[in-house]
């Protein structure tokens, strides 16, 4: 016990540096609050301080990992901040000489020099943060730090310029939703600099980075219990109790989600083995971070003579790489991906992938409760003894072709009006969706996924996949 309580120190100083870290780097390119950046940036790298002048046991394999991590993300916290503290001195001395007003050069603006913000409060409580952070600093993190940096919060919010600059600062530092695309595309500077690997590659792959909380949660998925359990063991699990996952319990690092197309399995191929090597190389300094790859068949499928070398050393790379994931137990990165094809993937890739889950059709219950949520906002006359038959009719239909039924049978109603009423009639005198729909729309929207195609699902499951109940 008393071996793993150097470890755990250490360990506390890095999480509470990476939550500082992750939303400096969250202002650094959602927004334009370049002095928060500046400001949550310089608390992470106290913490890393703290914890890098710990004393290491050099028998301790996992503190001298870490210990050598910490050292490299403080390097690249303290460039980052200096890069900042530059560009907001380029920014602030253009105006300054078209006034022909006299300052000082500092690296952080003086209150003269900066643009008046929103709002006026002495420092941000964290419910005032942007929704897309990740967290709120914790009281116990802001008590600590905050008579060393009350100061610059003051200067940093508490600025004093001309009115007409307020509504330029209100943009920059409150992007809505539907403008963060733009900030994003005007935030011309770097955020990571790997070593060997080109800057546009990571532009690249930063790019495709999902960053925003999705509005979908678990229990809007019917169904598919197996797959949800496997990605909470994977991914929130190890998150909320890092200390439980360690060793033997460490998360798996692959996962294949396999099944017949439409049932919600479901982005990144492209310029060959540099572009994985920079996938990965991000994915490590942004961890934890999920790789996500569609269709990975076309990726990693069998290995043939008459395949391009292009396409094998790009198969090599990414085996390669996957393989450093899996190596390094510290690593919080899970390779996530989906096929209708797994009987083509290769012996090599599936090895990668020890988790491999089933994503079936849904069954009678599932297909009921999809259908009563499709048409849950549409008017409708049927009842429960109608959606049980629906769902008896649509044996070996998937998620997307229920989807495809119930859009046709909305249609039903609209078919039966010439174009002149329809151009007159209001929506609320079109009658509602019936069974009788229903009947007719069974009879185009036939299932997507043969019975033949099901079977070999079914038998490569049984072969390779996940058979626990």
């Amino acid at each position: 016990m008393d071996g793993e309580q150097p470890y755990k120190i250490q360990n506390d100083y890095h999480q509470r540096a990476a939550g500082f870290l992750r939303q400096a780097l969250e202002f650094d390119e959602q927004s334009h609050n370049k002095e928060m950046a500046i400001l949550l940036y310089k608390q992470g790298i106290r913490e890393l301080e703290k914890a890098v002048n710990l004393n290491v046991d050099p028998k301790d394999n996992r503190a001298v990992e870490l210990h050598a991590k910490m050292r490299k993300n403080l390097a690249m916290a303290r460039e980052r901040v200096h890069a900042l503290q530059d560009l907001l001195h380029k920014e602030n001395a253009a105006p300054a000489k078209a006034q022909a007003v006299p300052t000082k050069a500092r690296p952080i603006p003086t209150k003269a020099q900066r643009p008046t913000p929103p709002r006026k409060v002495a420092s941000p409580p964290p419910s005032a943060l942007p929704k897309f952070c990740y967290r709120a600093l914790s009281p116990a993190i802001a008590s600590s730090s905050s008579s060393s940096s009350s100061s610059s919060k003051r200067v940093a919010l508490k600025p004093k310029q001309a009115p007409t600059h307020a509504v330029s600062a209100e943009k920059k530092e409150l992007p809505s939703k539907s403008n963060d695309d733009a900030a994003a595309a005007q935030n011309k500077q770097p955020l990571l600099k790997l070593p060997n690997v080109e800057k546009q590659l990571i532009s690249y792959i930063l790019d495709e980075v999902i960053v925003n909380k999705p509005n979908v949660k678990f229990t809007d998925i019917d169904g598919q219990e197996r797959a949800k359990r496997a990605l909470e063991e994977a991914v929130i699990l190890p998150v909320l109790r890092p200390e439980m996952f360690t060793g033997l319990r460490a998360p798996v690092k692959g996962i294949l989600l396999f099944g017949p197309p439409g049932n919600g399995k479901t982005m990144l191929l492209g310029e060959g083995e540099k572009l994985v090597r920079a996938l990965f190389a991000a994915a490590r300094e942004l961890q934890p971070s999920i790789i996500f790859i569609d269709e990975v068949d076309s990726l990693l499928s069998e290995r043939k003579e008459s395949e391009h070398d292009a396409m094998r050393r790009l198969k090599t790379e990414f085996l390669v790489q996957f393989d450093g994931v899996q190596t390094n137990s510290d690593d919080r990165i899970l390779v996530l991906s989906a096929t209708n094809r797994p009987f083509e993937l290769d012996d090599a890739a599936l090895r990668r992938f020890p988790c491999r889950i089933y994503i079936h059709l849904p069954d009678s219950r599932t297909r009921r409760h999809l259908l009563q949520h499709l048409l849950s906002k549409q008017e409708h006359s049927l009842t429960a003894s109608d959606f049980e038959w629906i769902a008896s009719e649509t044996h070996n239909y998937s998620g997307s072709d229920l989807t495809a039924l119930a859009k046709d049978a909305a249609m039903g109603p609209v078919r039966e009006l010439r174009v002149d009423e329809l151009k007159q009639l209001s929506v609320s005198r079109i009658r509602p969706v019936s069974r009788q729909d229903f009947v007719q729309a069974l009879r185009k929207i036939r299932p997507s996924v043969s019975p033949s195609t099901i079977e070999k699902y079914i038998t490569w499951n049984r072969t390779f996949g996940d058979c626990s109940s």
